[in-house]
């Protein structure tokens, strides 16, 4: 089972799919995602509902039950059933965050919801009456309105990388290391766009925007600049990136080392062997823009190698996570470093970052950062006690 691409009629919209080995869609869910409401969405959030949906199915199958059969049989007393036992081991977990455990119990309430009503509309001359006034009596909100959603702290909300996870990170992907799981003409432009994520904090559709003529030279450093462009005419990707909000538009300076690199792989690895044209900075090996779904490749590889090569001490990467890891050393270095004050830090964070003025995000990652000072300063405190003794 994986998720693939699907061209949508007339309009030609791509959307996210569930096929299984042999390249066949679920039928029932290839409905859902072309027919309801979700078609409407943008491709990030339709990808994201998908493999939540994915990993429904999965969590079934892993009991032996075929779900696509019981919700087209409309035996759903046998859903809720066994929703309610496995649940607990993908979605309701301890390391989730609230967000994310809401987000994916309401993916499935609304696919549940749609299923039952879709079997009433197609079954109701066909069922005895009996069976049908059953199915209408079933409270889908009642039921999912049920559960409890494990408690987390704002911390955990917002994961990031200590140090030595990104330098297993930065092991695997350099483009001359053993392990490197890629082909070596793309180990360069892989490199760096890991090394762009965690040296900017880029947003991954800011990442994909970029062009070629958004790296200028001036204050004796190399920037990159973050905004809308005159390329959109050029962007032959079906899903384009596109910048956030107003307040992502802004300059990132970057270091001397990576602007080396990104001056090597223009001249030489971006265009393997190919006429481009386009802008954009990175690309695939057809020599186009380099797409989300490329970017989920690289990590799932990348994810694959980590947890083959360190088992238990990797940590699995997504490219958000990296955004986390830089805002988090970002504001650390301001504070210990610099000894800028806490509002200052905040202030600079959400420039650099491209948060409104007023975004509360900072907060995040100031508690993190005030509550392991306080720990190590704790510890710290009882080893000199002991010590004393």
């Amino acid at each position: 089972m994986k998720i693939t691409q699907y061209e949508s009629g007339l309009s030609k919209k791509i959307i996210p799919i569930i096929v299984d080995d042999n390249g066949v869609p679920f039928l029932h869910v290839f409905v859902y995602l072309t027919l309801s409401k979700f078609k409407g969405l943008s491709y990030n959030t339709q990808y994201a509902y998908v493999n939540i949906i994915k990993e429904l199915y999965l969590n079934f199958a892993s009991k032996g039950i075929k779900l696509s059969e019981v919700l087209l049989q409309g035996d759903y007393d046998v859903f809720f059933k066994h929703f309610e036992a496995l649940s607990g081991s993908f979605i309701f977990k301890q390391e989730l965050s609230y967000q994310s455990q809401v987000i994916k119990l309401a993916c499935i309430r609304d696919y549940i919801s749609w299923s039952l009503a879709r079997y009433i509309s197609l079954n109701y001359s066909k069922e005895k009456s009996e069976r049908i006034k059953k199915l209408n009596s079933i409270k889908v909100q009642d039921f999912f309105n049920s559960f409890t959603f494990k408690s987390v702290t704002n911390v955990k909300d917002f994961k990031s990388l200590e140090s030595i996870q990104v330098d297993m990170l930065v092991e695997i992907v350099h483009p001359e290391s053993s392990i490197n799981p890629f082909k070596r003409e793309f180990r360069l432009r892989n490199f760096l766009i890991i090394q762009f994520l965690l040296e900017t904090g880029l947003r991954i559709g800011e990442l994909l925007n970029l062009t070629t003529k958004d790296l200028k030279t001036f204050n004796n450093s190399c920037n990159v600049i973050i905004g809308e462009h005159s390329f959109s005419d050029l962007d032959i990707r079906k899903n384009k990136p596109q910048i956030k909000t107003k307040y992502s538009t802004r300059i990132i300076a970057i270091s001397s080392q990576l602007e080396k690199l990104l001056d090597i792989y223009i001249k030489n690895g971006r265009r393997n062997f190919n006429k481009i044209k386009h802008p954009f900075l990175f690309t695939s090996s057809t020599s186009r823009p380099l797409s989300l779904p490329d970017i989920y490749k690289i990590f799932d590889r990348l994810n694959l190698t980590g947890q083959k090569q360190y088992e238990n001490k990797w940590k699995r990467v997504s490219p958000h996570m990296l955004r986390h890891t830089f805002a988090y050393n970002f504001i650390k270095y301001l504070i210990e470093e610099n000894g800028i004050d806490m509002e200052r830090a905040k202030d600079e964070l959400r420039k650099i970052c491209g948060w409104k003025n007023d975004s509360t995000m900072p907060i995040h990652y100031v508690k993190r950062y005030i509550s392991e000072v306080a720990n190590t300063h704790n510890v710290t405190r009882l080893n000199q006690l002991y010590e004393k003794h």
